[in-house]
């Protein structure tokens, strides 16, 4: 079934209709009103102002498609290609996760450590980038700093790629797997080590949505269930010879894992592990030095 008028009013009738079945009011409104800014340049308040007022074919085609893709529960951020993070906007698709709110904090984070620090030009290595949102971010607020992202993607590294260029950012992308101990040694030692690693089990699959479990990249979400802090291993193998004598290592953790985390990094020699929490007050970060 699509629509057949090109009238707003009968449009955003239809949408509402069809999105109905899956999304509550709350979503429903938000994905139309994303949807038609979109496609149309329309706001919210356009909406109602211009009811009456019909829209492009091209435009009508695009909501068309986007209302089939949005009944089988695709993100909508992997519709229109695009995502906000701070204050950039992202490319993003199959490839990438879709950056979270979380990630932001943890920037912030960062961000507002170093300025206490007054550390303006420390050189960053993101593991696992994906989009490259946390690197882009890091180097656009602190733009003296020396930025490598790493990913085991060659995808994902494209993605990073055109994303710095679209922010205007000098960041450097590597592909590279984390668990290739043999080759740390082509790395120097950084002020910064970062990571929003994979971090929910397989056996956490069942209380995640059908959005994610669908469409987003797997291997950058999940471990197995019985090694549930295997990236955080590696990330601590690479810090004890890439991390500087000052330097300070940022995770997104897993909540459910947080006093683990803590003993992984005190048993393999960090002096200092300090675990906070997010906006909903679930542990979910944690900074590791070891001074």
């Amino acid at each position: 079934m699509k629509m057949r008028s090109n009238k707003i009013i009968d449009i955003v009738s239809f949408m509402k209709k069809e999105l109905s079945e899956i999304y509550n009011e709350q979503e429903t409104i938000s994905l139309i009103t994303n949807l038609f800014q979109e496609y149309t340049g329309l706001s919210k308040a356009d909406l109602i102002i211009y009811a009456e007022k019909g829209i492009n074919e091209s435009a009508l085609i695009k909501l068309n498609d986007a209302i089939k893709l949005l009944k089988k529960e695709c993100p909508l951020q992997y519709i229109t290609g695009k995502s906000y993070f701070l204050d950039l906007t992202l490319k993003v698709n199959e490839y990438t996760l879709i950056p979270r709110p979380e990630t932001e904090e943890l920037v912030k984070y960062i961000i507002t450590e170093c300025n206490k620090e007054k550390l303006t030009s420390p050189s960053i290595i993101d593991i696992g980038t994906g989009s490259g949102c946390i690197a882009i971010s890091l180097k656009k607020h602190l733009p003296a700093s020396d930025v490598l992202g790493i990913d085991i993607s060659k995808e994902a590294l494209r993605i990073a790629m055109e994303n710095a260029l679209l922010n205007d950012t000098a960041v450097n992308f590597l592909k590279f797997d984390i668990t290739q101990t043999n080759l740390y040694d082509n790395f120097k030692s950084y002020d910064i080590i970062v990571s929003n690693p994979p971090y929910i089990t397989e056996k956490e699959k069942i209380t995640i949505k059908n959005n994610v479990i669908k469409y987003e990249p797997h291997y950058a979400l999940f471990v197995p269930n019985d090694d549930p802090l295997k990236f955080y291993k590696y990330i601590g193998l690479f810090a004890k010879t890439h991390l500087k004598n000052q330097g300070e290592i940022y995770l997104e953790i897993n909540s459910a894992y947080s006093v683990e985390i803590n003993t992984l990094f005190h048993n393999m020699g960090f002096k200092k592990v300090l675990i906070t929490k997010d906006l909903n007050e679930n542990n979910r970060f944690v900074k590791i030095s070891n001074y």
